[in-house]
């Protein structure tokens, strides 16, 4: 079985937990073939035929990768076989207990899944910015 990510750790807030995943796109990209064909669902796969960029085109299917990975563990299931669908905004979800949240920059995919509560995760790439004059 193909995985991808790396558990970063769990965070508690009282009662209530959140386990953090991460991946980084650019250790996957000789894997992007196999992934995409193993781990994405048909309807991810048709998606990522559409993309122009590699990069975000890379970027999605890690994404995408590291959400179906981690959910198929907990829920064990085949990746490909994870119930995700989407909500009127566009936000994939979960059918059942599960929540979770993705959130990407750069080269690097954060995840948080939780079966307490609606969870949020971000990262932002730091960049350099110049400071104008006082």
């Amino acid at each position: 079985m193909i995985t991808v990510g790396v558990a970063l750790g769990t965070v508690t807030c009282g009662v209530d937990t959140a386990d953090v995943w991460y991946a980084w796109v650019g250790a996957t990209l000789r894997d992007m073939g196999d992934l995409s064909a193993r781990v994405l669902s048909a309807l991810e796969r048709e998606r990522l035929s559409m993309y122009r960029n590699d990069s975000a085109a890379a970027r999605y299917v890690v994404t995408r990768s590291l959400v179906r990975s981690v959910l198929s563990h907990r829920m064990d299931v085949p990746p490909g076989d994870v119930p995700i669908s989407q909500t009127d905004f566009g936000k994939p979800v979960v059918a059942g207990t599960l929540h979770f949240n993705v959130s990407h920059s750069g080269d690097l995919v954060l995840m948080a899944l939780s079966a307490d509560r609606a969870v949020g995760i971000d990262v932002e790439r730091r960049r350099a910015v110049e400071r104008s004059p006082a």
